[in-house]
C-alpha cells in the first residue's frame, strides 16, 4: 500500500467573504460554513476561532478533528456520514496541518472536557497549541443519543470536508509518502513489532467507528498502519476527556508513525491488530487470546499496547499481556493512572506479573489550578460542576482534554528527584 499526505500548514485562520487557502492563511465564509451545520439539523450554530496564546477556555468538548480532504472520495474519512466505504491507506489525502475543528456539545452521557489555549492550563493539552475551529450548535427538537450522535458527527466531517477541499488547486508545503506491506517472516535480522491498538466501543456517546460503523462487539481484527493514518478509525467516544482517543489523534498516532519511520531499519512493524474493551470478563479473555494468536500468526516478537477510557479497560490490557508472554511475545503498555488526588492510591485497578514493561501518561486524579479566562467558547456551564467556567478552577486532570492520552501525546513529562 502507498499512501500520499499533502500537507498544508495553517498559519492562521479568518472569516472573510470566500473559504480559500492561500500563503498560510485558511479564509473562511461565515454563512456558507453555518449552512451546512443548519442544512445537517442544527437550529443555531455559532463558530469561533481559538488560537494559541489567547485568553480563552474551551469548554463542552466532544470530538476534534484534523480537516482533511480526499480527491474523487465523498469524504477523506471512510465511511463518515454514512457513506459508501472506499479502501482507506491508498492515493493522496490533502491536509489542513497546524489547526484542529473542535465539536462541542451538551446531553446527558457526555462529560467534560475542558482546553485552556493559555495559561497554566495550556501546558496540559497539546490542542492549545493549534489554532482551532470551535463548533458550537444548538438541535431544534429533542434527540435520542442516537440521534444526536450521529447529527454531531455528521456535521463535524461535512465541515472537515468543506475546509480542507480549499486546498485543492494549492501547492502543498510538505508531501510525506508512506509504503508499507507485511513483512517477509523468514527474515530474522530485526525484531518483528506488532501493535494492539485498544478502542471504546459501549454504545453511543461512547463509541469507536472503523470505516463509519459501530466496533461494538467486533472480535479483534488486522488494520494496516496506512488505514489508520489515513482516516479509517474515528471517535464517537465522549466520556472521560482525559483519556479519549479523539478522531484528531487516531489520524497521528504517534505509535503508528514511529514505527513505520523505524520499520525496515531498527525493526519489522507486522501491523496492527484493532480490539475492542469488552464489558464482560468472558468476552475480554476471548479478545485477548485472539490478540494473541494473530500477533503470533505474523511472527510477531513484541507488541505495543494501549487502551482508551479507563477503569476496567486495565483487565484488557493485562489479560493481552499475559496471552502474549505465553506466546514469547514481550509487550509494552501503555497507560494512564487513577491514583488518587495525592498519588499514593492502587494506579491501576489490575496488574499481571507478565506486564512488566510499562508507560505511564499521568495520574487522571491529579489536581490542577486553572487561571481566570476572559472568554469561553463551547457554552456558558461547566459540566457536573457549579463553578462559572470564565473563573480560576480547580479540578482533576481528568478534565482536561486528552491530557493523559494513551496514545503517547501527552506534552507531561516525569522527573524522578
Amino acid at each position: 500500500m502507498k499512501l500520499q499526505i499533502n500537507k498544508f500548514y495553517v498559519n492562521d485562520i479568518q472569516f472573510a467573504g470566500k473559504t480559500e487557502f492561500r500563503a498560510g492563511i485558511l479564509t473562511i465564509n461565515y454563512h456558507e460554513l453555518s449552512d451546512i451545520a443548519l442544512s445537517l439539523g442544527y437550529e443555531s450554530v455559532s463558530l469561533e476561532i481559538a488560537r494559541p496564546g489567547e485568553n480563552c477556555r474551551i469548554v463542552h468538548i466532544m470530538d476534534i478533528v484534523q480537516p482533511r480532504w480526499k480527491p474523487n472520495r465523498p469524504f477523506a474519512y471512510s465511511g463518515a456520514c454514512g457513506s459508501v466505504p472506499y479502501a482507506a491507506g491508498e492515493n493522496v489525502t490533502h491536509v489542513l496541518d497546524g489547526m484542529a475543528i473542535i465539536q462541542t456539545g451538551v446531553t446527558e452521557g457526555i462529560q467534560e472536557g475542558i482546553i485552556d489555549m493559555s495559561g497554566t492550563g495550556a501546558k496540559y493539552s497539546i490542542f492549545s497549541q493549534t489554532i482551532n475551529l470551535v463548533i458550537n450548535g444548538t438541535f431544534s427538537r429533542e434527540l435520542t443519543r442516537e440521534e444526536y450522535d450521529r447529527m454531531q458527527r455528521d456535521c463535524l466531517f461535512h465541515i472537515s470536508n468543506y475546509l480542507a477541499a480549499a486546498t485543492q488547486a494549492a501547492m502543498p508545503d510538505q508531501i510525506e509518502e508512506y509504503d508499507w506491506k507485511l513483512v517477509d517472516q523468514t527474515n530474522t535480522e530485526l525484531p518483528r513489532i506488532g501493535y494492539v491498538y485498544h478502542v471504546q466501543a459501549q454504545g453511543s456517546l461512547r463509541d469507536t467507528f472503523v470505516y463509519g460503523a459501530s466496533a461494538r462487539n467486533t472480535l479483534p481484527f488486522f488494520m494496516s498502519p496506512l488505514e489508520v493514518l489515513d482516516g479509517a478509525i474515528q471517535s464517537g467516544n465522549y466520556v472521560i476527556a482525559c483519556n479519549k482517543n479523539p478522531t484528531y489523534l487516531h489520524v497521528l498516532n504517534p505509535i503508528v508513525t514511529e514505527l513505520l519511520e523505524r520499520h525496515g531499519r531498527e525493526l519489522h512493524f507486522v501491523g496492527i491488530v484493532v480490539t475492542t474493551e469488552y464489558s464482560n470478563l468472558i468476552d475480554k479473555t476471548r479478545s485477548a487470546t485472539l490478540v494473541a494468536n494473530m500477533l503470533g500468526s505474523l511472527g510477531a516478537d513484541g507488541a505495543i499496547v494501549t487502551k482508551e477510557g479507563g477503569g476496567h479497560a486495565d483487565t484488557d490490557l493485562m489479560l493481552v499481556s499475559e496471552a502474549c508472554n505465553q506466546h514469547g511475545i514481550k509487550t509494552t503498555l501503555i497507560v494512564n493512572e487513577s491514583a488518587g488526588s495525592n498519588g499514593d492510591m492502587p494506579p491501576l485497578i489490575d496488574f499481571h506479573e507478565s506486564a512488566d514493561g510499562i508507560v505511564t501518561m499521568g495520574n487522571n486524579d491529579a489536581v490542577i489550578h486553572l487561571d481566570t479566562v476572559s472568554r469561553v467558547l463551547g457554552g456558558d456551564s461547566l459540566q457536573g460542576m457549579a463553578a462559572n467556567p470564565h473563573d480560576c478552577l480547580s479540578l482533576p486532570l481528568a478534565k482536561i482534554y486528552a491530557s493523559t492520552n494513551p496514545l503517547g501525546v501527552s506534552p507531561m513529562t516525569c522527573i524522578e528527584n
